[in-house]
């Protein structure tokens, strides 16, 4: 069912901020006073509203009301500002686009009365418009104001601010079905969360690529199974209180897997996110899980079952939604009142009318003339259905135009900026031209004016000189390639390493394993035992890999607690007494700043190249998945590709606070 219409997506957006867990710690040091408000984005307090809101939206609006309220008793307008902005996100989360505008209208007053508001407010401020009126404009309205922002954020420098801009990007091009290049901004979100250390951030851009797999075709870069991108997804929230946040990644679960023509196993997954939404009083969330199961309903035939999900949902968008989910109620009623012929579809007819609104999607309301045709046509008004079919016709070709014109629009933006950048490269080459024709005529000069034995001199000190530029220039070139934690390659060195390797295997027919290496509970380790530890566990592992690896081994950091291992000549089963030697060398190797066995594990995926292995990429991408699945078996085990993951080895009973990490 790759062409099935969609259902309207849930605001989906994490903001750029700490994690849950950072965002305590940011606030208890921030104090009662609203130290940690400086101006710079995000401060803490707006962090922590941010992260209780992934958890209860309605206890973050009670914190930050709480939080508002001594912030205008201390007359502290910027601590006021900020938390504004925290309760309009919250209220945004809870798709109450009417109390959010209302409330950023007042942080627009207040931020005017200030005497030097600073840039990054401004664009916090601008970000958190366009979040807050997503659901009452045309998406390629908004997508205009986000490429305007684009340029005036990267000139700040700010990570925050742009990785805050993208997330939002990322909703409204699925909003105006831009799914490719929706794909290539979620995977560049993961990576800002896993760069950054924000589960949110990696499960957010997770489910996205869950929605986005339904629509790709099969072997496109997304195409693959959404349930691979949920598992992935829930899995980066295993540590954080994120109750609102599973809710969104269990009704994305539904919404993938109906769209992918699965509608009997996308009804457990809207199931338990109905159920969350109810244990949080999310109203539109309840609306929004029971919309979805109504499609899931009509898809398997059953439309009668599908009549009271939509009328609950119409009961809790009444006065709230704009438009965007209640023209998706009043189409699915019409579409089950025509095929079971019920009666009242004339009332339904009138009903849904009121909601055929200019300001909605022109896709929204194709879907709901369609409808409309089906119910005229049931009541055997065929000049009245041939009119909304008509109808129905031209809005789908004005979406058409509409999505058209999003393109040409984003790649005029994409030229503008590469035109700008080739210019100032041309002007900086033109600079270092004249500069070193100056330097080359006063380097004659000086040469005219130079006895023999002083040329010899500079000769040899050129020399000298050059040499040293060159052992300079090869130290460089090693850390660039090197993990300065550890000492061992970085992520741009055991890539290259394993496409060295792949290739030469492909060649020549040898055999080759990769296998992906994630420290277990990792976060925990941070958390009980602070950074410090943490790093000396990454430099224990890297030290125990050095004594149990092949010298023709490579062991790159891939990123965090990630380790990727290159081992040429090898075969997958050669992979597991690999395993249980760096698994016995881990457990022998001390941690500075813990006494005893550590009794931190890890898990291993791996995988082999074999004639149906196209790219390095793939061969990774096979061993990461063998890891997400040794993972979800209980950890402290290996997987291979295409095997059951292995049980874990028998470890010694670890001693110490760090048992449980």
């Amino acid at each position: 069912m790759k062409t099935a219409p969609k259902p309207r997506g849930r605001w989906l957006r994490v903001r750029a901020g700490a994690s849950a867990l950072a965002c305590a710690a940011a606030v208890a040091a921030a104090g009662a006073a609203g130290a940690g408000v400086t101006g710079r984005a995000p401060p803490a307090l707006l962090q922590a509203i941010d992260a209780a809101g992934q958890d209860h939206p309605r206890h973050a609006l009670a914190q930050a009301a709480d939080r508002l309220a001594a912030a205008r008793a201390r007359r502290d307008a910027e601590a006021e500002f900020w938390m504004l902005l925290g309760r309009a996100r919250v209220e945004s989360l809870l798709e109450d686009a009417v109390a959010a505008r209302s409330t950023l209208d007042e942080a627009a007053a207040l931020l005017a009365r200030q005497p030097s508001p600073t840039p990054r407010q401004r664009l916090w401020l601008e970000i958190d418009r366009v979040a807050a009126e997503s659901t009452t404009r045309p998406g390629r309205e908004l997508l205009q104001q986000v490429a305007a922002m684009r340029p005036r954020i990267a000139a700040l420098g700010d990570p925050a601010l742009a990785c805050d801009l993208a997330a939002t990007e990322l909703w409204l091009l699925q909003d105006v079905d831009s799914h490719d290049e929706a794909w290539l901004l979620a995977e560049e979100l993961e990576r800002c969360g896993r760069d950054t250390g924000q589960p949110l951030l990696m499960s957010s851009a997770r489910a996205a690529m869950a929605r986005l797999a339904a629509l790709l075709p099969a072997g496109t870069p997304g195409g693959t199974d959404p349930l691979e991108h949920i598992g992935r997804a829930l899995l980066a929230l295993d540590d954080v209180p994120s109750r609102f946040r599973r809710s969104l990644v269990e009704y994305d679960a539904g919404v993938a897997l109906r769209r992918s023509g699965r509608p009997a196993e996308a009804i457990p997954f809207l199931h338990r996110a109905l159920a969350l939404s109810r244990e949080l009083d999310d109203d539109a969330g309840i609306a929004a899980a029971q919309i979805v199961t109504a499609e899931a309903l009509l898809d398997l035939g059953t439309s009668a079952e599908a009549l009271p999900l939509l009328a609950e949902a119409e009961r809790m968008l009444e006065g709230r939604d704009g438009g965007f989910r209640m023209i998706r109620v009043h189409e699915l009623r019409l579409l089950a009142m025509s095929r079971l012929r019920a009666p009242g579809i004339d009332g339904a007819i009138a009903a849904a009318r009121r909601w055929d609104l200019e300001s909605l999607q022109p896709a929204a309301r194709a879907r709901l003339a369609r409808a409309l045709a089906g119910a005229h046509a049931a009541q055997e008004r065929f000049a009245s259905a041939y009119a909304e079919l008509t109808r129905a016709d031209e809005l789908e070709r004005s979406a058409r135009e509409g999505a058209r014109d999003v393109q040409v629009l984003r790649l005029q933006a994409r030229y503008d900026a590469a035109r700008r950048e080739a210019e100032n490269a041309e002007l900086r080459y033109r600079g270092q031209a004249s500069q070193l024709l100056v330097e080359r005529q006063q380097a004659e000069q000086r040469a005219l004016w130079t006895v023999l034995a002083l040329l010899l001199v500079m000769l040899g000190g050129a020399a000298v000189a050059a040499w040293q530029q060159t052992a300079r220039r090869r130290e460089l070139a090693e850390l660039a390639l090197r993990d300065d934690l550890t000492g061992l390659p970085n992520r741009r060195a055991v890539t290259a390493y394993a496409q060295a390797q792949f290739e030469q295997a492909r060649r020549l027919g040898l055999p080759l394993v990769v296998a992906v290496i994630d420290l277990d509970h990792f976060k925990l380790v941070n958390d009980r035992h602070g950074h410090a530890v943490g790093d000396a566990t990454l430099r224990a592992f890297g030290q125990a890999a050095r004594t149990v690896l092949r010298e023709q081994d490579r062991l790159g950091r891939w990123g965090g607690e990630e380790w990727l291992l290159v081992m040429p000549g090898m075969r997958g089963d050669d992979l597991r007494p690999v395993f249980r030697r760096l698994r016995e060398g881990f457990a022998t190797t001390a941690v500075d700043g813990l006494e005893g066995r550590h009794g931190f594990t890890f898990s291993m995926g791996g995988a082999e190249v074999d004639a149906g292995t196209a790219t390095v990429d793939a061969l990774i991408a096979a061993a990461d998945r063998a890891l997400f699945r040794a993972k979800a078996l209980g950890r402290d085990r290996l997987a291979l590709a295409g095997e059951a993951p292995d049980a874990p080895p028998a470890a010694p009973t670890p001693r110490g606070a760090v048992a449980t990490a």
